[in-house]
């Protein structure tokens, strides 16, 4: 029977044990239904002899004065029974040396895992979502098919600012008390293409995935200063400032906003005393005041005499003297996601909607099924001919509570309303436990109406009120929220712009925020129903199974498996230590369907 085995550690063949196998291959989901850790993996713990050939093969490991790398390094392993490959593509620690090698080898998940740890969502390549922060680019996202996008919101900043047109006041949304949101959807599209990896699931195509954002997770400065773009004593225009001057006239090659002076050495010859003249600015041709003005690409800014009376200019100069451009925010969402681990995000999507991950033998693609797929699936596996006996049989599973929580982050630490529970009726076990503390916070308990109509508060900014009655706004930094979107039919006349930038427009619809089953008490509803199948009147077994390494080979613990000595239907949890040849444990737990 050792004869069917064959071993390979980085393609080189091992020398098994000439005994009976050493070999206990270990399946196991971490527990599908346990909803902290959802990470899969598959363990085998193999004692390799100190042949000759495998001392070679282990670069002298164990011999005094080695220096091989092997116990610190990434080793890949293949394991096969006769033509079945039960190991493809696994990962070989090696623990210790004594009279044997003493091997440990991970397969499923653990590569994905591995490649994302200790890594945030700063280490992804972010460019498409990197932009300028403008009026142009705010709207643009409301309609653009782009990975992020400006979603109306009070984020407890200034979201509303007045502007005065022909005499009269209106109300204007402040884009500079907004933020933006990055498609959940382009975060995990990007994390499985820059790791190596791809994925499936019914999942990824469902509107409570495809319409989920998360927001930028830091304020953007209110203030966002000016930056010295022109001097005409030095008669040069800064590089890449957004305008070029011709004989003192400037020309906008975007839209920018910026604040000038006019300067004056003019002299003159008044021929009555009446005589008097004006240095007037002007904007594609037409009078403004000197100050703060915004251009479009394509508008022109220069500098014209007026003279009133009798009498005329006999000599000196004037023009545009100084230009200060105001800074745009860049909006480089890299830096700013720092503060989320890519696993803990992984696992937020897991999480909130009841997924398990499932890895192709073959290849590097991931297969991620809900609960209530697995639980509901028809297509169930027989393995009546299989069954054995029964070791034993337990009535609670895991370390369940009555109550257990799903609890979000929240600004008042003593806030729950947000939080859900999943209910175990069983009267001997704890009364409550928080099974899931999420990385992200709630909006706030109270709503808001500053739009005209009601959105959720999720606090990027603190009010601050002065005794003075000023209102300041400080920014609250990693402040993580999920959110989604509809549009907005807005009222006749609604303008938008930047109470900085002094630009603004009228726009009919918008993208407003919702907060729709994103509630932790909507995600157990919606995502758990199936889990009270498995804890409720909980029956958990330990038999023995009959099984062939060809069903060790290509194990799918996605099915249910069928036993008519026990009568019911099993969601496979754990194949313990499988050998050729023996009988194996198998840890099931009862469905009540």
């Amino acid at each position: 029977m050792i004869e069917q085995e064959r071993l390979y550690l980085n393609d080189k063949l091992i020398e098994l044990a000439t005994e009976t196998s050493q070999f206990s291959r270990t399946l196991q989901v971490n527990d599908l239904v346990s909803l902290d850790n959802r990470q899969t993996n598959f363990t085998k713990n193999i004692k390799i002899p100190k042949t000759p050939k495998n001392v070679l093969t282990m670069d002298f490991l164990g011999v005094v004065g080695n220096n091989s790398n092997l116990p610190y390094q990434k080793n890949n392993i293949k394991y096969f029974i006769g033509n079945e490959a039960i190991i493809y593509n696994g990962w070989g620690v090696i623990t210790e040396t004594n009279a044997f090698y003493n091997l440990t080898v991970y397969d499923g998940n653990l590569d994905l895992y591995k490649s994302i740890e200790n890594k945030t969502l700063a280490d992804l390549s972010l460019t498409a979502i990197t932009h300028t922060k403008t009026l142009a680019t705010v709207v643009n996202s409301f309609t653009a098919n782009l990975p992020y996008k400006y979603i109306l919101a009070d984020y407890n900043g200034k979201a509303i600012y007045n502007t005065v047109s022909g005499g009269t006041t209106a109300s204007t949304i402040n884009i500079d008390y907004l933020v933006p949101s990055v498609k959940v959807s382009y975060l995990w599209d990007n994390i499985f293409s820059q790791y190596g990896f791809t994925y499936e699931g019914s999942i990824f195509s469902n509107i409570d995935f495809t319409n989920l954002y998360l927001t930028y997770p830091k304020s953007i400065p209110a203030d966002l200063g000016k930056t010295q773009i022109y001097d005409y004593s030095t008669s040069g225009l800064t590089a890449n400032s957004g305008l070029t001057v011709t004989a003192g006239t400037f020309t906008a090659t975007e839209q920018i906003t910026i604040d000038f002076t006019i300067f004056d050495s003019l002299t003159y010859v008044a021929e009555q005393p009446n005589f008097y003249y004006l240095i007037v600015p002007t904007k594609n041709g037409v009078g403004i005041d000197s100050g703060i003005i915004t251009l479009n690409s394509g508008d022109v800014l220069a500098a014209t005499v007026i003279t009133f009376g009798e009498g005329y200019i006999s000599g000196g100069s004037y023009g545009i003297d100084k230009i200060y451009k105001y800074n745009s925010a860049n909006i480089e969402f890299g830096e700013n996601l720092s503060g989320f681990i890519i696993k803990d995000f992984i696992n937020e999507i897991l999480q909130r909607f009841g997924l398990s991950i499932f890895k192709d033998k073959y290849t590097n693609n991931y297969k991620f099924k809900t609960l209530a797929e697995i639980t509901n699936d028809s297509a169930s596996i027989d393995w009546t001919s299989k069954f054995q006996s029964v070791d034993s049989e337990k009535y609670i599973y895991g370390s369940y509570a009555q109550k257990n929580i799903l609890k979000y982050k929240y600004n008042d630490e003593n806030a729950n309303y947000n939080d859900g529970a999943i209910l175990v009726n069983n009267k001997n076990i704890d009364d409550t436990k928080t099974i899931i503390q999420s990385k992200i916070y709630s909006p706030e308990a109270n709503t808001s109406n500053i739009f005209g109509f009601n959105t959720n508060v999720y606090k990027i900014w603190n009010k601050e009120v002065k005794d003075t009655g000023v209102v300041t706004y400080k920014d609250l930094e990693n402040r993580f929220h999920f959110i989604r979107s509809y549009d907005k039919n807005l009222s006749t006349g609604t303008t938008i712009g930047s109470e900085i930038l002094l630009t603004n427009q009228n726009i009919s619809v918008a993208p407003a925020e919702t907060f729709s089953r994103l509630s932790f008490q909507e995600i157990v509803a919606n995502y758990y129903p199936d889990i009270s199948k498995l804890l409720n009147k909980s029956k958990i077994i330990i038999a023995n199974i009959n099984l062939k390494y060809t069903d060790i080979s290509d194990f799918d613990f996605t099915k249910l498996y069928f036993i008519k000595q026990l009568g019911g239907y099993y969601l496979v949890n754990k194949i313990l230590n499988f050998q050729i040849g023996y009988t194996t444990k198998v840890e099931m737990i009862r469905v009540n369907k």
